[in-house]
């Protein structure tokens, strides 16, 4: 059963009631299969009226900072569709995916009570068919506690958070945020909308001896706001002094350490996520602040732990104690990287190690890993033994 915003013009089935939710859900998706396989058209006209009402609210640039680009487009297409092929019932699970939260509700909702629209939404729940409403006056009840749309930017405020509206109020609250943590004060910091991915990426870097340290969140062109945070250290200025340096070898200087790859070992059992709500949706103040929470201790925990090669190169190679923190990274790249980099005389014993555990079946794999030891870790080798030379 699809769990979908059901919506039909007023008239289409005037005798239907419902007496349970349960049924008001069954009821609803089969009056839409019907009309589908109808292609019944929209005998009042309602329903192009509401959609036309919808697009237009979502395309006024007054509420630009409610709607994102892509909802918009898809109510734009959605308008077009029903203009092209009218329809007496509406499933709205393509609009529904594309953001909006309470924004979009208001706007959606509006449009039902002018148009005298029926409704099914499972998310309330509520239905409505005429007169006859699950609960009493239930449309009248959704719209009362929606928030009014409003023509502001929104101003993001720490001392009385809210929740973001859109990407871009979730990165200037991180940045914010970040702009008076203890770990990143002293950082340079910026934020931008990456205009190729539509994500908006926080930045904050601190250098010193050849090392730089970033802390990058991500707010992904997704329906949603949630950060995905990852811890950078870049030792490339140190060890790479040629003036034509390519980026394949600045990249061999490089560790990325993604938030969701942190886990606390636990020898006796499975070893558990050890920030768990660090890349939840702020979609409520609550999960906002759980979030934040996780990040704070992961950001205190890892600008410590990984600080220069040796800390970096043990907390990849060397054992933890039960209870530690340890980095659960699938790809052994990074272990064999931060090991020629340390020059450590365990190196070859790293690799052997890693070697055994992918299966002699995996041939590819198994070749890919060996390549680049062969290639990529004699040059990390090669470019370190010549630096520390010259010094």
């Amino acid at each position: 059963m699809s769990q979908a915003l059901y919506i039909w013009a007023n008239g289409v089935a005037p005798s239907l009631q419902v007496s349970s939710f349960s049924d008001a859900e069954k009821t609803a998706y089969s009056l839409y299969r019907e009309a589908k396989f109808n292609t019944a058209a929209d005998p009042t006209g309602s329903i192009q009226q509401w959609i036309d009402y919808v697009a237009a609210q979502l395309g006024n640039s007054d509420y630009a900072d409610h709607f994102p680009d892509a909802l918009v487009a898809e109510a734009r297409r959605l308008q077009k569709q029903l203009s092209q092929q009218p329809q007496a019932v509406v499933e709205l699970d393509m609009l529904m995916r594309e953001g909006g939260g309470e924004a979009l509700d208001r706007v959606l909702y509006e449009g039902i009570q002018r148009f005298k629209l029926g409704v099914y939404d499972y998310r309330y729940p509520l239905w409505r068919n005429g007169d006859k409403q699950l609960p009493a006056d239930g449309v009248g009840r959704v719209l009362a506690g929606l928030p009014a749309l409003t023509a502001d930017v929104q101003q993001i405020d720490l001392d009385h958070l809210e929740v973001p509206r859109n990407l871009r109020a979730g990165a200037e609250l991180m940045y914010n945020w970040l702009k008076q943590h203890p770990v990143t004060k002293d950082f340079e910091g910026e934020w931008f909308k990456d205009q190729i991915t539509g994500s908006y990426e926080c930045i904050f870097s601190k250098k010193g001896n050849g090392i730089k340290k970033i802390f990058h969140i991500t707010f992904l062109n997704q329906t949603y706001v949630a950060p995905s945070p990852k811890f950078i250290v870049d030792f490339s200025e140190k060890y790479i002094v040629s003036a034509s340096r390519q980026e394949k070898e600045e990249r061999g200087f490089k560790y990325v350490f993604n938030i969701i790859g942190f886990v606390k070992s636990n020898k006796s059992s499975r070893p558990n996520l050890a920030f768990p709500y660090a890349n939840d949706r702020w979609n409520s103040l609550g999960n906002m602040q759980k979030s934040l929470q996780d990040i704070d201790k992961w950001m205190r925990e890892v600008f410590h732990a990984l600080f220069d090669e040796r800390s970096i190169n043990n907390f990849f190679n060397h054992s933890n104690r039960d209870g530690e923190l340890v980095f659960s990274e699938r790809d052994y790249r990074p272990f064999l990287k931060v090991a020629a980099t340390m020059q450590d005389y365990k190196l070859t014993s790293i690799y052997e190690y890693f070697l055994s555990k992918i299966p002699l079946e995996y041939e590819q794999a198994r070749k890919d890993l060996i390549n680049f030891y062969e290639n990529d870790i004699a040059e990390i080798s090669r470019i370190v033994a010549a630096k520390k030379q010259g010094n």
